[in-house]
């Protein structure tokens, strides 16, 4: 008889919360969109119609219509369904809000670093972590840091410009430039080699390799070759530790 009771007291224990888990008032009530920096723009309502959608997706039995509690216990999948389809952000958190039942989506964007381009002047912009992220206007002047990569080596949306490794030093490359004093030069990347060449109006061309830092060179080469930059063809930091010049 104890046994009769205690399993018919579950079985309701599980209708009623169940019952519950389905009612209106435990559903998502709203998105709350947040950018970080403000300044950044985006489509809030795609947002919220992406959130959406992975709650209806996810609808079950158990789970009611967009429900509130399935919301709050997958966050990070909501996040990283999101962030898939948005190599241009950097992360992507969501947060949940109990007594509002509203969630919360906080966009981070990827900051343009500079612009890789092919042979045919193709562009895509890459940030910080070399990520090309989103595609890029073809660069004129010296505004924008870009490379072109003369083996016409394609990078899509999504993928790293070069290996992990060597990231670090292609903006150590435009720092280095910028530290000698070399305004627009053209910078050419052999996917081959991993030597990235750069020249400007009234400079050397300079001969450097992802795989080599070359910012231990700046202060040797300010102090005993920069004002004669005119008079040298070219000055290589391709070895660590090493300038060649002539």
């Amino acid at each position: 008889m104890y046994a009769i009771l205690i399993f018919a007291s579950l079985v309701l224990g599980m209708i009623g919360i169940e019952y519950l888990l389905h009612r209106p008032f435990l559903s998502v009530r709203g998105v709350l969109i947040t950018i970080d920096p403000a300044s950044a723009q985006t489509n809030e309502l795609a947002i919220t119609n992406e959130v959406f959608s992975f709650l209806d997706a996810h609808t079950s039995l158990f789970f009611g219509h967009r429900s509130f509690v399935l919301a709050r216990m997958e966050s990070d999948d909501i996040a990283q369904a999101i962030l898939a389809d948005h190599p241009e952000w950097q992360s992507v958190r969501v947060g949940a809000y109990y007594f509002s039942r509203q969630l919360t989506v906080t966009i981070k964007p990827r900051q343009r670093v500079g612009l890789w381009c092919d042979a045919a002047r193709s562009c895509v912009w890459f940030d910080a972590s070399c990520m090309a992220f989103a595609p890029g206007p073809q660069p004129e002047g010296a505004l924008i840091p870009f490379i072109v990569d003369n083996q016409s080596h394609t990078v899509p949306i999504g993928s790293a410009i070069v290996d992990g490794g060597a990231c670090q030093n292609v903006q150590n490359v435009f720092a280095f430039l910028g530290a000698v004093g070399v305004v627009g030069a053209t910078i050419s990347f052999d996917t081959v080699s991993t030597d990235i060449t750069a020249h400007a109006s009234g400079t050397p061309e300079f001969l450097f390799n992802l795989r080599t830092d070359p910012l231990f060179a700046v202060d040797a080469i300010r102090q005993k070759l920069q004002s004669t930059f005119s008079t040298i063809a070219y000055i290589d930091v391709r070895v660590p530790n090493r300038i060649y010049y002539k």
